[in-house]
């Protein structure tokens, strides 16, 4: 996948136009993002990076959400409408973060962005 920016600047009086396009392409995992659906059973998020910062988004408007790195095991809730900034320490060696929902209704209401260690 890859990312391009574009940008162009003129004047009110007809002067040059400067315009620039640049065109990035990742050439490693050094980040990942998505929308999960949760529950009242776990759900996990296989990580393909080594986590450095997680944000995790709840999105839902009445269930806390609770997020855990193993599965059973959780640290972690997010209120509705809140969001939580996690760092996982390098000695737990997460792999995998474990979401599960208060409420019994599957609900499309976590956003995440994970950035690589």
């Amino acid at each position: 996948m890859s990312y391009t920016l574009q940008t162009s600047l003129a004047d009110s009086l007809g002067s040059p136009q400067l315009s620039a396009r640049k065109t990035v392409t990742p050439t490693n995992n050094t980040f990942m993002s998505g929308r999960k659906t949760v529950g009242n059973v776990e759900v996990e998020i296989a990580l393909t990076v080594s986590p450095g910062n997680c944000m995790l988004l709840n999105r839902g408007a009445t269930d806390i959400l609770t997020v855990g790195y193993a599965t059973g095991d959780y640290e972690i809730d997010i209120p509705p409408g809140e969001s939580a900034l996690l760092r996982p320490a390098a000695a737990k060696a997460v792999t995998s973060l474990f979401i599960l929902s208060s409420g019994t209704a599957d609900v499309e209401n976590l956003d995440f962005m994970i950035r690589a260690a």
